[in-house]
């Protein structure tokens, strides 16, 4: 990594650590200019209702948001190389554990390639809320979800009455992966 006058500040050799990279850039990134505010805008919006959603989980089960009509439900949308979003995972996991799954659905929606991230994000982790794979990214296009994570509170109708985009603040200190 170059600062602005050129002079190598961190250099990684091998393979990738994201938790290096991250510090890194977190050591090292400085404030540029200050850019034009421009609100990420999302399809599904508070007010609106979600399209039908369907994906499997990572045990090969179909998801299907009708079948928790009735109940609030939490869509989380996430990847695996984003550490926000294994953070946000942590956090819903633990509030599903405090309120219980009767009172709260709970997905996380992850977009990564590998078939077998979801399965090893859910072990490594001790995960129990479920998890379903959009390796095409279609769940992702319905909702124009472009930032890792994203989480959609969803009323018991089936209306999104909050978008929430990385961490909430509170929980930014509290949880690390």
């Amino acid at each position: 990594m170059m600062n602005s006058r050129s002079e190598k500040v961190w250099n990684l050799a091998g393979m990738i650590d994201a938790r290096k990279l991250a510090d890194a850039l977190d050591h090292y990134i400085l404030p540029g200019l200050l850019l034009k505010y421009c609100a990420i805008d999302l399809i599904v919006r508070p007010g609106k209702r979600i399209p039908d959603v369907y994906l499997q989980d990572d045990r090969g089960h179909p998801i299907d948001l009708q079948h928790h009509k009735g109940r609030r439900i939490l869509l989380n949308f996430w990847q695996s190389w984003s550490r926000p979003s294994l953070n946000e995972l942590l956090r819903l996991q633990k509030l599903h554990d405090r309120v219980g799954a009767d009172e709260l659905c709970i997905v996380g929606v992850c977009a990564d390639r590998d078939p077998q991230i979801v399965r090893r994000i859910r072990e490594q982790y001790g995960l129990t809320i479920l998890l379903g794979h959009d390796v095409d990214r279609k769940v992702s296009r319905q909702f124009d979800i472009s930032c890792w994570p994203t989480t959609v509170s969803i009323s018991e109708d089936r209306i999104v009455d909050h978008v929430q985009y990385g961490l909430p603040h509170a929980a930014r200190k509290s949880l690390e992966v």
